[in-house]
């Protein structure tokens, strides 16, 4: 085992063993999360695993809501082609396993990912036994992907993209990054910029491509007229009443986009900004954080 994995062992087994005990105690006092930590932790439901037919076996990995909407894209291309394939989908939030339930149910096996400790990818993979594991955008997660490798799984990150504050990062510990993506058989990368990034985080130049964003194969032949009246109707979009559209914003971006709406909006009054935070709970801090600058806001 190479001494940057190793290290990353100790260092997720330091944390995972003292922390486990009392988040365990407190899913089964508060009642939530006892679905999830079961599965997080590689135990799948025998009815839930028995729902797997076909074959080849496709796991794909997605985190929240934004990346089931892309894992939806790539499904839907997968069954076209490989009507009998099994798909297995993975979320790792509670709002992203009831979107992909919601959405998806009816073609994929839904479940939640194992955490990154190294008894929990075993287990998963052992019980999902996947033949393929895709994950998306910027799951990197060392333990997963070495040990898919090592049982010959194949192993691909789809719709990959490094942003600049997180390569900083992934320079930081670039060894075991190194050591996970050459286990990695392909990357389809976004733009230039996230290939290159990905390279000088340790990805083999050869197994890397440029393929653009699968968020906008959603978009294709999706055009429904009964949808854009209801929007207009539910939005009170008059005319060519101008728009600003603030999505997937964190926490530390509202007071940002409260500040330039309010600057809109003193030369386009008539602008409606719609906001879709990437966190729901966050819904009703936004709202009253608007209402007291004077604007009326609706939930």
């Amino acid at each position: 085992m190479n001494i940057a994995h190793t290290a990353y062992n100790l260092l997720t087994a330091g944390l995972f063993l003292p922390l486990f005990p009392a988040f365990w105690f407190y899913s089964r006092i508060s009642g939530r999360y006892t679905e999830s930590i079961n599965q997080r932790l590689g135990f799948y439901p025998p009815e839930l695993v028995g729902r797997i037919s076909g074959s080849p076996r496709i796991w794909i990995h997605a985190v929240s809501v934004g990346e089931v909407s892309v894992a939806g894209a790539i499904i839907e291309s997968l069954i076209s082609f490989m009507p009998e394939s099994a798909i297995i989908l993975s979320t790792t939030t509670e709002h992203g396993q009831a979107y992909a339930r919601n959405k998806l149910r009816s073609v994929a096996t839904c479940i939640y990912a194992p955490i990154d400790f190294i008894a929990s990818a075993r287990k998963a993979l052992t019980v999902i036994k996947p033949d393929i594991l895709v994950c998306l955008e910027t799951e990197i997660w060392p333990n997963w992907l070495i040990e898919a490798h090592r049982r010959g799984i194949k192993t691909a990150l789809v719709n990959g993209r490094i942003s600049v504050r997180t390569i900083k990062r992934y320079l930081k510990i670039r060894p075991l990054m190194r050591e996970t993506l050459k286990h990695v058989d392909a990357f389809s990368m976004i733009r230039e910029e996230d290939a290159q990034r990905i390279k000088m985080i340790g990805a083999p130049s050869d197994r890397v491509e440029i393929n653009g964003n699968a968020k906008y194969d959603i978009l294709l032949n999706r055009i429904d007229t009964h949808i854009i009246k209801k929007m207009k109707s539910l939005y009170n979009l008059y005319g060519d009443r101008p728009v600003f559209l603030a999505g997937s914003i964190r926490s530390s971006e509202e007071k940002i986009i409260l500040e330039v709406y309010h600057k809109i909006v003193e030369f386009f009054p008539e602008t409606l900004l719609i906001i879709a935070p990437r966190h729901l709970e966050r819904a009703k801090h936004i709202n009253d954080m608007f209402k007291e600058k004077g604007f009326s806001c609706q939930l």
